[in-house]
């Protein structure tokens, strides 16, 4: 079944869920800010010209679609000036694209101001909750939607990364390794540049999915394995499956949500995450479709760190629109939207 996603930005709407208690003092201006047709990036940069803050002191939790009506928090360091701004925010932001507008059809807006401690720490959210339209070229029957969306909520969806990931060319495994290679072999961990952070993100990406497709097709992405590394849900702790351990013990927690398997986001070994057996072949097997060059440059700038090979939607919900299906549901940070859409998608074809 084909189809669509932002045809217009209020199609695919993202909202930030932070569990945050503001300190009502410090140094740091919290903005809930709504953006559309704006990457975060360009949002934190038009806020920090706006109130005259340095970009290095501009922070976010994490990047939210661009085409789409998204919010979240953003946060600027004004060391002595934060709580006079409190009540002005809006204005300061409005005076400013006044003088200086945006482009037709972008808009950044601040919905709440508050001051705190402490910025806005990258990660430090929960999620994100969408609610989604999604076009379709075939009429959608109401009830096998439904079903699809029930299969999804207690099976779970691939947690792989999406597209957006590799950019709009589509990077892949020779774009990355190139790009590895071309990073100084001196380059410090704290040293990067962005781009060259981007690249060894991208590299990451490219080999986790990789592993996750080869698992897969094995029919292991969901199943306990000797030798798997598992994550305890909604943590990041993380053990290994040792020949003593009860693989259906380990398959009940599995399915009862309880633990998860994971895949490697490649980098300097932790001993206590590394995989053995046959999950340690396949990755090994995967890790080795990198240059050995590539491959020396990501070991000196990344320490490896695992990823739940799969993940639950809570919440999830979807319903019938002249347009096609709309859909609302909550991801963990991290988890991509368009992954789940895939999923529902391919759930209610195999209910065809």
């Amino acid at each position: 079944m084909q189809y669509t996603l932002k045809n217009k930005p209020s199609d695919f709407i993202v909202v930030e869920d932070m569990d945050i208690e503001h300190s009502g003092n410090g140094e740091h201006l919290w903005l809930w800010i709504e953006k559309q047709n704006l990457t975060t990036d360009v949002a934190k940069s038009l806020l920090g010209k706006a109130f005259d803050v340095q970009l290095r002191n501009v922070s976010a939790a994490g990047k939210k679609d661009r085409h789409a009506v998204t919010r979240q928090w953003v946060s600027l360091q004004l060391p002595g000036k934060a709580p006079g701004l409190v009540e002005e925010a809006s204005q300061i932001l409005e005076a400013f694209f006044a003088e200086k507008p945006l482009y037709e059809g972008e808009s950044l807006v601040i919905l709440e101001a508050a001051v705190h401690s402490k910025k806005c720490q990258t990660g430090c959210h929960k999620g994100n909750r969408f609610e989604i339209v999604v076009e379709t070229e075939q009429a959608i029957n109401d009830e096998q939607l439904s079903s699809a969306a029930s299969t999804i909520t207690a099976q779970g969806f691939p947690n792989a990364f999406g597209d957006q990931r590799f950019g709009r060319d589509k990077v892949g495994l020779p774009e990355v390794d190139a790009a590895l290679c071309k990073i100084h072999p001196k380059t410090k961990p704290g040293r990067l540049k962005p781009k060259e952070s981007w690249t060894c993100s991208q590299a990451r990406s490219v080999l986790f999915n990789a592993v996750l497709e080869f698992r897969q097709e094995k029919g292991l992405w969901d199943k306990a394995v000797l030798g798997d590394v598992m994550n305890l849900s909604g943590s990041q702790s993380c053990f290994c499956v040792g020949e003593d351990e009860d693989l259906g013990a380990i398959q009940s927690r599995i399915d009862e949500g309880d633990i998860i398997p994971t895949g490697p986001l490649f980098g300097r070994v932790n001993p206590q995450m590394q995989p053995s057996a046959e999950i340690g072949e396949i990755e090994a097997e995967v890790w080795s479709r990198l240059s050995p060059q590539a491959q020396k440059t990501l070991l000196s700038l990344q320490s490896a760190s695992r990823r739940p090979l799969w993940v639950k939607a809570k919440e999830l919900h979807a319903e019938v629109v002249e347009a096609g299906f709309k859909t609302t549901f909550w991801l963990p940070k991290g988890a991509y939207a368009t992954k789940c859409i895939d999923a529902i998608v391919k759930s209610y074809q195999q209910m065809a």
